[in-house]
């Protein structure tokens, strides 16, 4: 399960494959191609349901060999849209690198309308937070944003 969660986490922040103009794949080692290291994970748990067996075995266990990469990773970018929501960005490319991050909110900044309470333009006009949940929720995927950003490993892309 960690190994999934890592995984998933690896693709939604690092992961992506880069080649030169001739074709020649640039990320073709771990060295090169981002993934999580174990002081970057955060600390998980996993507990395991076993009330309902498989009945499609004898052992009747079930396989979870996917299930923390499924997860981990709609988590991981929705952490970051939650982060940037009250800035106006909806939408943001995998991975979640700093340089995407970024370049979202600069796009917004672009789009968005001087504020009329300042006279000449400026400042920008941000929506106002909905509420104290919503701020919450954006506290915590700025932290997992700001986070990832300090990770050595991120490379724009």
């Amino acid at each position: 399960m960690h190994g999934g969660a890592a995984q998933g986490i690896g693709q939604a922040l690092y992961e992506h494959t880069a080649y030169d103009a001739g074709g020649q794949l640039l990320t073709g080692s771990l060295m090169d191609y981002g993934v999580p290291r174990a002081d970057q994970m955060p600390p998980l748990k996993s507990a395991f349901e076993e009330s309902a067996p498989c009945k499609t075995n004898l052992l009747g266990v079930k396989g979870v060999g996917e299930l923390g990469t499924i997860g981990a990773v709609p988590s991981v970018v929705h952490a970051v849209l939650d982060a940037l929501a009250e800035k106006g960005v909806k939408h943001i490319e995998m991975p979640c690198t700093p340089e995407r991050v970024w370049r979202a909110l600069s796009a917004r900044r672009r789009r968005t309308p001087a504020s009329p309470a300042r006279a000449g333009g400026a400042g920008l006009a941000f929506p106002a937070r909905a509420g104290a949940a919503a701020a919450a929720r954006a506290e915590g995927g700025a932290a997992a944003a700001r986070a990832a950003c300090r990770s050595p490993r991120n490379s724009p892309g």
